[in-house]
């Protein structure tokens, strides 16, 4: 028996809508519409507050009800709630991302070694760096990589001076 992948379901609510040739009304969608999302200032907070803790569009309107369409329609003609949006997507994102660092110090913290190298490689680029990736033009891209000591003895063989002069 071949295991067939179903398809994903593409159903788009259409609330005051019955089937064609049923002859019977159609049924309220229990998703908000958006008269009733445009009139309640809470299901709109709530929205925005998703989107501060770090929900996608599609999330957060999941959360409140609604599709992410709507949510765009209500944007289009509401140019104040577009711009609440925008800076709560904002702070969800620099949410997100402190708590991504915090789970790299912790991960670096506990001894995961790409943990510590990426916090190193990204903390202090010029001091760490990948070195599989370094473009060396000269003599002196080498000498300035090596320990003081060892670039002094070093110079002349690597100057092509071998008589130390």
């Amino acid at each position: 028996m071949r295991n067939r992948a179903k398809k994903p379901s593409t159903t788009i609510v259409m609330p005051n809508v019955g089937r064609p040739g049923s002859g019977k009304p159609a049924k309220m969608a229990e998703k908000l519409t958006f008269e009733k999302f445009s009139g309640s200032k809470l299901k709109q907070e709530e929205y925005l507050k998703w989107l501060e803790l770090g929900a996608t569009l599609a999330g957060a309107a999941k959360k409140v009800g609604c599709s992410r369409l709507l949510i765009r329609e209500y944007c289009k003609v509401n140019e104040d709630f577009f711009q609440k949006a925008e800076e709560a997507r904002m702070r969800g994102f620099h949410h997100m991302t402190r708590d991504v660092e915090q789970s790299l110090y912790k991960s670096a913290k506990a001894g995961n070694m790409i943990a510590i190298l990426t916090w190193l490689y990204n903390r202090e680029p010029s001091v760490w760096r990948d070195m599989r990736s370094l473009t060396l033009k000269s003599v002196d891209d080498v000498i300035k990589l090596l320990p003081p000591g060892l670039a002094k003895a070093l110079r002349p063989f690597l100057a092509g001076d071998v008589r130390g002069n």
